[in-house]
């Protein structure tokens, strides 16, 4: 894409190494618990940027949710089918291999089965999340309400006429607020750097809203405006890419070169949850 457009473009190297370093930061400047593996690498990422003097970053931050851009737009629409089939998926799937790929198949597999016989809001987080309900309910000491903030934004959801509508209202609530703009504004502001996100202006935000389906998706495509609006600015390639996560392979790393991470982390731990299923 740079070479395309005429840009630079530089490449950083995020290796094993760097994570305990990155980590032991992390603790020292969140306020509360993010799990998502792609802070690392953003953290990294950051750290990059402000040591070569830059204040100011623009990010591509709410253009997934506000512009139709997760293929879970077309797996709920096929959910219901699925659902009358889930004791055979779920057998199914439970048979594939495991993988420390980043969102593998088998994982993306089985958590469709998981899902597919739930209520949208639910089936999307389920779909989300990294823990099922009934796991942080095994792994909590003190009573736990996996469902609540789910819940509580499942009423306003239900007005919205399609699935895929309500799957994109809560990924803007959910993932995009409490998950992608924290883990960007922590990582960033560790390091003085501020991060803005032009995908977010309330203009923009109020025009999506107001979209037909069609300029969101059309079949299994996603983002269709976007990809339109930049048809003649990108190579095809690029446009018809599918969809790739900004991640940290921390499955490889952690059952690799970063494995004594995870000794002792059952007692470090046991105050909080119950170290038996960690």
């Amino acid at each position: 894409v740079a070479s395309h457009l005429g840009l630079h473009h530089e490449t950083l190297h995020f290796r094993p190494s760097d994570l305990p370093r990155v980590l032991d930061h992390m603790g020292q400047s969140l306020s509360e618990p993010i799990t998502d593996g792609g802070y690392p690498a953003m953290w990294i990422l950051s750290e990059q940027i402000a040591a070569q003097g830059f204040k100011v970053a623009l990010s591509g931050d709410g253009a997934d949710e506000h512009f139709g851009g997760y293929p879970t737009s077309f797996a709920h629409k096929i959910a219901p089918a699925a659902s009358a089939a889930r004791p055979l998926l779920s057998r199914v799937t439970a048979s594939l291999p495991a993988s420390t790929q980043n969102l593998s198949s088998t994982y993306l597999a089985r958590r469709f089965v998981d899902g597919s016989h739930l209520p949208t809001p639910r089936r999307n987080q389920v779909w989300l999340g990294a823990f099922l309900p009934e796991e942080i309910q095994s792994l909590m000491k003190e009573p736990s309400e996996p469902w609540s903030a789910v819940d509580r934004w499942t009423e306003t959801a239900s007005t919205l006429p399609d699935p895929a509508l309500q799957a994109m209202f809560l990924d803007q609530r959910l993932y995009l607020a409490e998950g992608v703009l924290q883990k960007v504004d922590r990582a960033s502001m560790a390091h003085g750097l501020e991060v803005r996100s032009p995908f977010l202006d309330h203009l923009l935000v109020e025009l999506a809203s107001r979209l037909p389906t069609k300029s969101l998706w059309r079949g299994r495509s996603t983002k269709v405006l976007v990809r339109r609006m930049l048809a003649d600015k990108l190579p095809a390639d690029i446009l018809k890419r599918p969809k790739k996560g900004f991640g940290t392979p921390l499955g490889s790393w952690l059952k690799g070169p970063c494995r004594p991470l995870l000794d002792e982390l059952d007692s470090s731990l046991e105050a909080f949850l119950h170290p038996a299923p960690i």
